[in-house]
């Protein structure tokens, strides 16, 4: 085995990076303070006994990116991306029957080592065809690590996340080379699949995660939950990013999770509707 250092790729691969090696933008993972500033609406007592008459409802969140490369923002890629495919292998029948996926690795064999990335993955197609996958999902990993000194080197393989049944596994690696392995599903699906997504490749020219056979885009038609306002707790109104412009110190803790309540005249709304950037 020849190990290489991270990101030497062949040339035909050399865009794909691990997931969180890339480079950060400007702001990822900072705090910003949503809030709802329509106290006319704020009546009552909260379920913690705070009187909201007259209060603004305040929530400090953090920016995100939601991209994979980026190393402070790919969890909630990640997260995105767990979310999303979760409810698309859910949503797969096959003649009226809901079915258990199950989690199969590909590696590619090293006389394909320089395939282009389309090349490589339409040969993991056929394997996949020939050992009866029905379809699922690809998450492509240009890299394994080497347990004893921990560098990464070039190793292509796929984890497929989908429904099928493995048959003639040997006489597809006979004639084509490529070695297909069922590895099982981790504790849970989701956990699985998140596992999978956070030693990925990712590229700027490519998805780092494919659908394929009965459960590609073609084939499969899902209908994803649209993404949400985040709204006030006390009157259900959108809330909108605000800027302190009271006296004194910065009022809220820089913490996710939880609201604050305070004088409306120390806060200033911008005309931006919040819609998650912490998902």
């Amino acid at each position: 085995m020849t190990i290489i250092s991270e990101g030497i790729l062949p040339i035909s691969q050399s865009s794909f990076l691990r997931v969180g090696n890339g480079e950060e933008k400007l702001g990822c993972g900072s705090f910003l303070t949503i809030g709802c500033l329509n106290v006319e609406k704020h009546v009552g007592t909260n379920l913690d006994g705070v009187n909201m008459e007259g209060k603004a409802v305040l929530k400090r969140v953090k920016r995100s990116c939601h991209r994979a490369v980026c190393p402070t923002c790919w969890k909630d890629w990640a997260n995105r991306e767990v979310k999303r495919s979760v409810h698309r292998l859910h949503a797969f029948v096959l003649k009226g029957r809901s079915l258990k996926p199950i989690h199969v690795t590909v590696s590619v064999p090293t006389f394909d080592y320089d395939l282009d990335f389309p090349g490589m993955r339409k040969k993991v197609y056929r394997a996949l065809r020939n050992v009866k996958m029905i379809g699922g999902m690809m998450i492509y990993h240009p890299f394994r690590q080497n347990h004893v000194n921990k560098a990464w080197y070039f190793s292509p393989h796929f984890h497929v996340v989908g429904y099928g049944w493995l048959v003639d596994v040997r006489a597809n690696f006979m004639k084509w080379g490529y070695v297909v392995k069922n590895i099982g599903i981790r504790k849970t699906l989701e956990g699985t699949i998140w596992y999978q997504l956070s030693h990925a490749g990712v590229s700027e020219k490519y998805h780092s995660v494919t659908w394929f056979g009965a459960l590609s885009y073609g084939k499969l038609h899902v209908k994803y939950e649209e993404k949400k306002e985040t709204v006030c707790p006390v009157c259900g109104d959108p809330m909108h990013v605000v800027v302190y412009v009271g006296g004194g110190e910065f009022p809220i803790p820089d913490v996710v999770g939880g609201y604050y309540f305070d004088d409306p005249s120390n806060w200033f709304e911008k005309n931006i509707v919040f819609r998650g950037y912490e998902d």
